[in-house]
């Protein structure tokens, strides 16, 4: 859950990288809310008055709220890949495009630093012993 939070924080942030951890943490708990967020208001909804459409404006809110963080934390997501975030408007291509992104939400972190910043595993790749001299 802290993921969810931390992606809420830095919502409207761009820059720098995220890592495997915290895109699915996030996009889990997105989708458990935004789905007991439909579900309870349905069902509240459904027992007072069938005609009433407020589950779908609660439900529509929550999406709405949630866009700039989601869109946010994927184009971070990209830049922990080595992309760019323009990659991220392929989930808007029919059939191929969301999966397209899923695949690279499951791609590990490039190792070490990137163009895009420090590696948020800190995990740094090995780097050569340059001095020992070879004949």
């Amino acid at each position: 859950m802290k993921y969810y939070f931390i992606a809420l924080r830095k919502y409207a942030i761009f820059s720098g990288r995220a890592r495997r951890t915290e895109f699915w943490c996030f996009l889990l708990f997105n989708w458990l809310i935004a789905g007991s967020i439909a579900f309870i208001t349905w069902f509240i909804v459904a027992q007072s008055d069938p005609s009433s459409e407020l589950y779908a404006w609660a439900f529509s809110a929550y999406l709405i709220a949630t866009t700039l963080p989601t869109w946010a934390l994927a184009v971070r997501r990209l830049h922990d890949v080595g992309l760019t975030g323009w990659f991220a408007f392929a989930a808007v291509i029919p059939f191929l495009g969301p999966l397209f992104v899923l695949a690279l939400g499951i791609t590990d972190s490039e190792p070490g630093a990137n163009r895009f910043g420090a590696n948020p595993k800190g995990v740094n790749p090995p780097q050569p012993d340059l001095s020992e001299t070879s004949p």
